[in-house]
Parts: C-alpha cells; structure tokens; sequence
C-alpha cells in the first residue's frame, strides 16, 4: 500500500499535463499493482478496497476534481460518458478467480497438493462469499457475469444520484456522443 501512494505521488509531482498523468496511472500504473495482487495467492478484498480508494483520489487530485465526485463517474466504462478507470477490486478477484479456477481443474497431483497446503479452495471460497458468488464456481461465465454486473450496479448507482446523475442515462451506450472521451 505504501508502495502504491508513493508511486501515484511521483506520479501527480512529475512535470506531465493531467491528460497525460491519467494514461500513465490507467494503462501502467494500475496494471502493474494488479499484477501483485493478483500473483499474492489471492489477496483480500479488505486490503485491496483501500488501494482502490488511493487511486480514486489520485485521479481526482490530478484532475482537479472535488473530492465529493461520485465513483461512477471515474469507473464507468467511457463508451457510458465516464472515465474509464479500472477497478482493481473488480480486476483483482476476477483474475485470481480465473487463475485459481485453472487450477483447481488440473489433473496434475502436485498442484493439488500444493493447493491443500496452501488452502487456497477455502481462500477462494471466502473471496466467492464476499463477493456474492455462488460456490463452486463451474465456469468462467459466472466469472465474466460478475464484471457485467459490477459495471452495471455502478452504472446506475451514478444516474440514481440527485443532481449529478441526471444526464448520465442519456450518454449511456453513445458512441459517437462520448467519441472525445
């Protein structure tokens, strides 16, 4: 986590515009901090949520954004008119999901052994729990489901706020409207 808010602040300190800042932070630096979640054997959502909160305030700061900026204005897809922000909540669990699904389903007995030592079925059923996920999970399909579902729920989280939610339905699915994005 402190390697995370030290790298976002070299980020927001470096001599760059804030539409440079963002793909930095989008296309690099949220790829490279999924990639230690995801290969920590799955890592807990607990710890992850606070990451996802450093970088929302990241982008806000660097965008000049009030704090009060509704989150679905940064992780709606930007075919809906948002930003496009991964979530790493949303990326990290469904990565280990997949990966711990593979290998749950190999035949190989040193895998499953090393799999009991690690207990990782139980981490991946505790994940599954939190998420709202029906244990076992047979296929990827629940997997991608998940995503859709997420994106969904922020989706209308975001048109169901009072004053900034008004215009969010009209972007939404507009691709020549939201082309600039």
């Amino acid at each position: 986590m402190a390697l995370l808010e030290a790298t976002l602040e070299r980020c927001r300190s470096a001599q760059l515009k804030p539409h440079q800042k963002l793909p930095l932070t989008t296309s690099h630096l949220i790829p490279h901090f999924l990639q230690k979640t995801v290969l920590a054997n799955p890592t807990p959502i607990s710890t992850i949520q606070p990451m996802d909160q450093t970088v929302r305030n990241h982008v806000k700061v660097i965008l000049h954004l009030p704090m009060s900026t509704p989150n679905g204005l940064l992780y709606c897809s930007k075919r809906d008119g948002e930003l496009g922000i991964p979530k790493l909540e949303a990326l990290a669990t469904r990565s280990a999901f997949k990966q711990g699904f593979t290998f749950l389903n190999t035949l190989d007995p040193a895998i499953h052994a090393l799999l009991q030592e690690t207990r990782l079925e139980q981490r991946l059923q505790g994940l599954a729990k939190a998420m709202r996920l029906q244990w076992p999970i047979l296929n990827f399909r629940v997997i991608d489901s998940y995503k859709k579902r997420m994106k969904t729920d922020e989706l209308k989280a975001s048109s169901q706020l009072q004053s900034e939610g008004r215009g969010v339905t009209a972007f939404t699915d507009d691709m020549n409207g939201n082309a600039w994005l």
